[in-house]
């Protein structure tokens, strides 16, 4: 077998490996949302999507990325590595307890929200941790190719959520018995990791402080400009689930929440395992000063192939909502139609996203996050004004092509730019 083959099949083995994890997890959440939203309010079930959206977005940042780092790093940095991403969630855990204080102190909200607030605190650091930790050891466990392990990882989050939601744990199924679930549903993967790593990691103190020092004036972009825009991409992300709540109505949150819960959920999953093996793949062409222009097309051009289950999944969408879910959520067919498409095409970019960095284009990967942070909020206040609520979605899926359009040019272009051999 020409090594050219072997390559592009080791790529997706190893993919595949995560990939069976994520999607079975996910499919039994997908298979179980019609029980789930039958349980719970649409208001109990909006009110977890903004949570769940909150934690997505902050898990951006409280690692301060030094677990991407992790990843790429030589094998003497790791566990100083490991220390700067453990401070770094403690920090932030820290400053959200300040601004909960704040907001606590000032009375933004009205005295029904800040007693959910003050009720929820304790859960909300604790799943704010547990997320982060979890980010932590699974990249670790990406640096030693475990993906089996990693795939099981993926796996028991979903089902743990699962398993937690269906058990009142208050005597009724209430929007705190949702927030619970969502911030739990990492700890069977932290525990399972933990007892594989304890024959794995290899921790030396000595010079600890120093090592410290330096792997982070190293690796200092990474929480100075990879973490805060990483944040306001996966802000941007999630920017339509708050802006939707707060210019159209809860009710809206709930039905776009659930087509993100099917149609975008497991691809987000699977495209966060690919781009792990993404990340340690162009790394290693990178590091070893190999052309990553015909590697990267030679990846990309298997997933042509989305096209086919893409269009079975429109055509048949508001049959499935109809099938399976309470008439209340009908229009969430609807939403699915317009929005599936451009699922697809995020996810083919995303198993892709992490390649910028693995070429140390950390500032360009900023640089677009940023843009798509100012673009889609405003796409969406716009839309407001002018359009209707099917109209919406229809803006929000051209604003997000376009973005991540961009996005995958410019990572064929830095590929191209890489002067070295080519493999053939």
């Amino acid at each position: 077998m020409s090594f050219k083959l072997s390559f592009v099949k080791n790529f997706f083995l190893q993919s595949s490996t995560v990939f069976l994890g994520s999607a079975s997890g996910n499919f039994l959440l997908i298979i179980s949302l019609p029980l789930i939203t039958s349980l719970y309010s649409t208001s109990s079930f909006g009110f977890h999507a903004i949570f769940y959206s909150t934690l997505a977005t902050l898990s951006a940042l409280i690692t301060s990325r030094f677990d991407m780092a992790m990843v790429i790093s030589k094998k003497e940095e790791v566990f100083p590595l490991f220390i700067l991403s453990i401070m770094s969630i403690f920090f932030y855990i820290f400053i959200i307890s300040i601004c909960l204080t704040y907001i606590n102190i000032s009375e933004i909200f009205d005295e029904d929200m800040l007693n959910n607030l003050n009720d929820l605190k304790i859960i909300i650091f604790f799943g704010i941790f547990l997320i982060g930790l979890l980010i932590v050891l699974e990249s670790f466990t990406n640096r030693e190719q475990n993906y089996r392990l990693l795939s099981i990882s993926r796996f028991l989050m979903p089902v743990s959520f699962l398993l937690i939601s269906f058990f009142p744990l208050e005597g009724d199924f209430t929007t705190k018995n949702l927030i619970i679930a969502q911030s739990f549903s990492p700890l069977s993967s932290i525990i399972i990791i933990c007892f594989w790593m304890k024959n794995k990691a290899q921790i030396s103190t000595s010079n600890i402080f120093f090592k410290i020092k330096y792997t982070f004036n190293k690796y200092k972009n990474y929480a100075t400009v990879s973490a805060p825009t990483s944040f306001l991409n996966n802000l941007a992300a999630s920017s339509p689930i708050f802006l939707i709540g707060f210019l159209y109505s809860e009710e809206l949150v709930a039905l776009y929440a659930l087509a993100l819960r099917l149609g975008y959920g497991p691809l987000s999953m699977i495209s966060r395992s690919v781009s792990q093996v993404t990340l340690r793949t162009v790394s290693g062409l990178y590091k070893e000063n190999k052309n990553l222009y015909k590697p990267l097309k030679k990846l990309m051009f298997p997933f042509i192939f989305l096209l086919i289950p893409m269009f079975l999944i429109i055509f048949i969408s508001e049959d499935i909502i109809r099938l399976f879910f309470d008439d209340e959520w009908l229009a969430t067919g609807k939403i699915l139609q317009i929005l599936i498409p451009i699922f697809f095409f995020k996810f083919f970019v995303s198993c892709f996203s992490t390649s910028l960095e693995a070429m140390n284009r950390v500032i360009v990967a900023s640089l677009w996050k940023l843009f798509a942070i100012i673009v889609i909020p405003i796409g969406i206040y716009i839309s407001s004004i002018f359009f209707n609520e099917i109209e919406l979605f229809i803006l929000l899926s051209i604003i997000e092509f376009l973005l991540y359009f961009i996005y995958l040019y410019l990572i064929l272009y830095y590929a191209y730019k890489t002067n070295s051999k080519g493999i053939d």
